[in-house]
């Protein structure tokens, strides 16, 4: 039945890692050698209408301590392109969306995409345990480029509903020890403005993250808090034809 055809891409990818360190143990037992850092996933496109189609993975992740799950849902978004031009595109996606932070923080669960094993952690805290935290939030997302001589120039903003940290996250922070509140984020707001010139070889990017970190007892607890996350992220690449700077 050709009217009942749907337009879909389904992608996999998997990564097996080695990691071996001197005097510290990362991703598990390093010292004397460790394959505990293993990412395995598929992702489904699928065209719904033109300008609209629905994006979702299944991934599971193994990074030492600070990531040992099952199967989850990284993301899944609906996303819509109401101005699609030759020069201009718009949409917006509503689900659990990508938080676009620096360079890489959107391909960041696809392996060949990113510059190196581990990314900075300066800038992608995933070595803090809040990797899901960062890589996606369920909210909604507003962004749109335009294409002018040889500059491609992107603004997104997106915005994120209260989320909780899971018992894994809360251990991260914590030290490892039981932490008897809830630790929710409010307010989280995502912006990013980039340019790439010249088909990508330069790329900068101005990132910022915003949010409210509450740290919520339980019934007679003692801990109790609040803090304001401010973050900006200056990002910039040379992407040549013999090598590349980040």
């Amino acid at each position: 039945f050709p009217a009942l055809a749907v337009d879909y891409q389904l992608h996999g990818f998997a990564s097996q890692a080695l990691v071996w360190s001197e005097g510290n143990n990362v991703l598990g037992h390093s010292t004397r050698g460790s394959v505990a850092y293993n990412e395995f996933g598929t992702s489904l496109t699928v065209d719904v209408t033109p300008g609209l189609l629905l994006s979702a993975p299944g991934a599971e992740r193994d990074a030492g301590e600070q990531d040992n799950s099952s199967l989850r849902l990284d993301y899944a978004l609906l996303d819509y392109q109401f101005l699609n031009s030759s020069y201009f595109n718009a949409g917006v996606r509503a689900g659990r969306v990508k938080n676009p932070i620096g360079l890489f923080n959107e391909t960041r669960d696809v392996v060949f995409t990113r510059p190196g094993i581990l990314l900075p952690q300066s800038a992608y805290v995933e070595a803090q345990g809040l990797r899901s935290l960062f890589f996606a939030t369920n909210g909604g997302q507003l962004y749109g480029g335009a294409s002018y001589g040889d500059h491609y120039t992107t603004l997104s903003l997106t915005r994120g509903l209260g989320t909780k940290f899971s018992e894994q996250e809360k251990r991260q922070i914590s030290g490892g020890a039981p932490l008897p509140a809830d630790v929710e984020v409010h307010n989280f707001v995502v912006a990013r403005l980039q340019d790439e010139v010249n088909g990508g070889q330069w790329r900068f990017a101005l990132s910022g993250v915003h949010g409210d970190l509450v740290i919520v007892p339980h019934l007679g607890g003692p801990l109790n808090g609040f803090a304001h996350i401010h973050m900006y992220l200056l990002s910039g690449r040379y992407n040549g034809e013999r090598y590349s700077l980040k």
